[in-house]
C-alpha cells in the first residue's frame, strides 16, 4: 500500500512539474514575442568615449601635442564627414536609379565613377591625416600610433570567406 501511494505521489509530482515547466516556457515565449527590450538608459556618470581622447591617452601626448592633435583631428573629421555624406548621397541615387522602372545603366556608371573619385579623395585625406599626426609625435609615439592604427585595421577587416562554411546571417 505504501508503494502505491509513493508511486502515485511521484507520478502526480512529476506531472505537475512538467505542466509548470510548460507554463513557464509559454510565459517566457510570449513575453519575448512582445518586441525587443527597451534600450539601456544612457550612462550619466561617464561621457561618451571619443576615439581622439583614447588615442591621445594611449600615446601619452603632452598638452601642446594634445592641442595640435585635436586641431588635426577636427579638420580630418570635417573633411571626411563631408566626403562620406557625398558618397552616401551618390549611393542613394544609384539605389533609386537601380529600382526605377527604366533604369539608366549609363547614369549608374557615372554615379559609380563619382563615388570612386570621392573614395579616392577620402583615402588621400586619410593619408594626409596620418602624416600630420606623425609630425607631432615623438619616435616612440609614432610606433605606438602605428600599433593603434594596425589594431583598428585588424578589427575593421572584413571577415574571411570560407567556401566550406556557410556565411553568417546578415543583420538588417
Amino acid at each position: 500500500m505504501k508503494t502505491i501511494s509513493n508511486r502515485n505521489f511521484l507520478t502526480i509530482s512529476f506531472a505537475l512539474l512538467i505542466v509548470l515547466n510548460l507554463f513557464l516556457l509559454g510565459v517566457l515565449w510570449f513575453t519575448r514575442m512582445q518586441g525587443p527590450a527597451p534600450p539601456f538608459p544612457p550612462n550619466q556618470n561617464h561621457r561618451p568615449r571619443d576615439a581622439g581622447d583614447i588615442i591621445a591617452r594611449r600615446l601619452k601626448l603632452s598638452n601642446q601635442q594634445r592641442i595640435e592633435f585635436h586641431k588635426i583631428r577636427e579638420e580630418h573629421v570635417r573633411r571626411t564627414r563631408h566626403l562620406m555624406d557625398q558618397i552616401h548621397h551618390l549611393k542613394e541615387e544609384i539605389l533609386i536609379e537601380s529600382f526605377a522602372p527604366n533604369s539608366d545603366t549609363a547614369r549608374i556608371a557615372i554615379l559609380a565613377g563619382e563615388i570612386s573619385e570621392k573614395q579616392e579623395d577620402f583615402e588621400l585625406f586619410l593619408s594626409k591625416h596620418f602624416l600630420e599626426l606623425k609630425k607631432i609625435c615623438t619616435p616612440k609615439q609614432r610606433l605606438m600610433l602605428k600599433d593603434i592604427f594596425n589594431d583598428v585595421m585588424e578589427r575593421n577587416k572584413p571577415p574571411k570567406f570560407h567556401p566550406h562554411k556557410p556565411a553568417p546571417p546578415k543583420r538588417f
